[in-house]
């Protein structure tokens, strides 16, 4: 192929032609060749109920149903919320337990209890590490 090839000479010509009028009766020419009737006038009326709204598409109504699902959302957030409260600790209520008391208790124990209870405190290895706090 050369590569000094003049585009301007080609010029904008239709390759080919059409008799005058043909387009405007296409329409009609090819409706009566099928043996169908031409489509009817529109109907013009003031009446609302004879005109129909077209129904919106599935992928139309996404986006309104989304943004109205998550204005929802932010608001069920916003007005249902519940303050927190902090939770407080309740300290739990000791009483002061008598030296008698826990003596009674150690000799209402059985024989095995008892000699139980003598080895673990015997054994305890942090008794002497405790101190103790006198008020």
């Amino acid at each position: 192929m050369k590569d000094n090839y003049d585009f301007d000479k080609i010029g904008r010509h239709m390759p080919y032609k059409a008799p005058a009028g043909y387009l405007d009766n296409l329409e009609a020419n090819v409706l009566s060749r099928l043996n169908m009737p031409e489509k009817p006038a529109r109907l013009i009326t003031s009446d609302k109920s004879a005109r129909r709204r077209p129904r919106m598409s599935f992928r139309r109504m996404i986006i309104p149903v989304s943004g109205v699902l998550a204005a929802a959302s932010v608001a069920a957030v916003i007005f249902f919320r519940t303050e927190e409260q902090p939770v407080k600790p309740v300290a739990p209520k000791f009483e002061p337990v008598k030296i008698e008391q826990v003596d009674k208790a150690f000799y209402n124990l059985d024989d095995a209890d008892r000699e139980y209870l003598l080895t673990v405190y015997q054994n305890d290895v942090f008794m002497d590490d405790q101190t103790y706090i006198t008020e």
